[in-house]
């Protein structure tokens, strides 16, 4: 992901993670359901290899997922194998773009790309982000890195509570500012927002950086699996707690 493209409209927030050590409450917001499907996604960038990799050894795992996070429904997707294929971030628009109502709704009366035919494919298959109730998904996590020196990286959404929550219980874990955790908070309305997570009901992504791109490096995907770790149990505990 660009840094600059990063930080407009997004606020970095490294006390989230210090409020985080003096024991954020992980019991449910104030009229939060149970959170149950979970979709992680990578390779949303095509030339981004650490969300692929930790997608494939997650699906490997499933078993083992289920044992450790049994209220969790989790789901793994590829979500631009073409760019993928091609070790490109995208092949002609970014698939990260397409995600706005303008574009999901006015998509039949502009010149159709690679992206705004996926997005529109993956709207289907895990929203529809607009003009129902009935979402298919939760939660969905978004697996990145970037060439800028990041740290682990948690991105959500102003206002939403539980993933706000989320975010500075895994930036804890992750060790905090000491551990290069950092939460950055953007205030984007949800139909505004072009993400691939904003299709899901809550979203979160997960960037790990510095990382080349089109490089698989180990401590890049340990450090995305040890938030992706925490981030999984502290929804598995939400859930716990909404049922007690």
């Amino acid at each position: 992901m660009n840094t600059r493209q990063l930080l407009v409209g997004l606020t970095i927030l490294p006390f989230l993670s210090d409020m985080a050590s003096a024991n954020v409450p992980v019991g449910p917001p104030p009229e939060c359901p149970a959170l149950h499907k979970v979709v992680v996604v990578g390779g949303t960038h095509g030339n981004e290899y650490t969300g692929v990799w930790c997608i494939k050894a997650l699906a490997r795992r499933s078993d083992e997922l289920a044992e450790s996070f049994p209220s969790l429904n989790i789901e793994t997707l590829l979500s631009h194998p073409e760019a993928h294929m091609a070790n490109k971030r995208f092949i002609d628009t970014d698939l990260n773009r397409e995600f706005t109502e303008e574009k999901l709704v006015g998509a039949k009366d502009r010149h159709p790309t690679v992206e705004s035919l996926r997005a529109q494919e993956l709207n289907k298959l895990l929203g529809p982000k607009l003009g129902s109730k009935h979402l298919q998904t939760d939660v969905i996590v978004d697996l990145h890195t970037t060439t800028s020196n990041m740290g682990t990286c948690l991105i959500v959404p102003e206002g939403d509570v539980p993933m706000v929550r989320a975010a500075a219980y895994v930036a804890h874990k992750c060790g905090g500012e000491k551990g290069e955790a950092r939460i950055l908070v953007h205030s984007m309305p949800r139909n505004q927002r072009p993400d691939v997570k904003s299709i899901a009901r809550h979203g979160l992504t997960i960037e790990v950086g510095p990382v080349p791109q089109g490089v698989l490096r180990h401590d890049a995907v340990e450090k995305t699996e040890k938030a992706l770790h925490f981030f999984l149990e502290y929804l598995d505990l939400l859930n716990k707690r909404s049922e007690e």
